[in-house]
């Protein structure tokens, strides 16, 4: 192969690349076949490949930029100073389930999360979730049992005060 050979198909070559991101992001419509029956979707590459009960169909990819919408509220977050956190511990014994309940301090603070702590592996989560309570304070709930001995676990509850 002399010089001016590999030199066009070098050229060719980084011609083709660079032309390849261009390509890459101009969506190709997708096509699917629509069922007519029971309104099942499927992607196909053309309408050859539709059945008798369904119809060919096509949509774009992309499209363009739609229009700025409306200005939003301005938001006032959560005040950090305001968040606190309820711990509650308590001793698990072999094979018994035991329960413990992290409670928010006022009825109207708002559970944002909880969770659950366990002092060992040999200890076994049976449940853990929130209590939404329609009267009294919110809090997390969670029970565990121990199948090795002795342990402690403690149920953990974020809340928000609200004055």
């Amino acid at each position: 192969m002399d010089r001016s050979s590999l030199l066009v198909r070098s050229f060719a070559v980084v011609a083709g690349l660079l032309a390849f991101p261009a390509a890459a992001q101009t969506p190709s419509p997708i096509s699917a076949c629509y069922n007519t029956t029971n309104g099942a979707l499927r992607v196909v590459a053309s309408a050859a490949d539709c059945r008798t009960a369904e119809r060919f169909v096509t949509w774009s990819a992309g499209g363009g930029t739609g229009p700025q919408g409306d200005v939003g509220p301005s938001g006032g977050g959560i005040d950090k100073s305001r968040v606190y956190q309820r711990i509650a511990f308590v001793d698990v014994v072999r094979d018994f389930a035991t329960t413990a309940e992290a409670d928010c301090d006022d009825a109207n603070d708002v559970l944002l999360s909880g969770g659950f702590w366990l002092s060992h592996f040999g200890l076994k989560i049976v449940s853990s979730y929130a209590l939404m309570r329609p009267l009294g304070p919110s809090g997390w709930q969670e029970t565990a049992t121990s199948e090795e001995g002795p342990g402690t676990a403690q149920a953990i509850a974020y809340c928000l005060s609200v004055d």
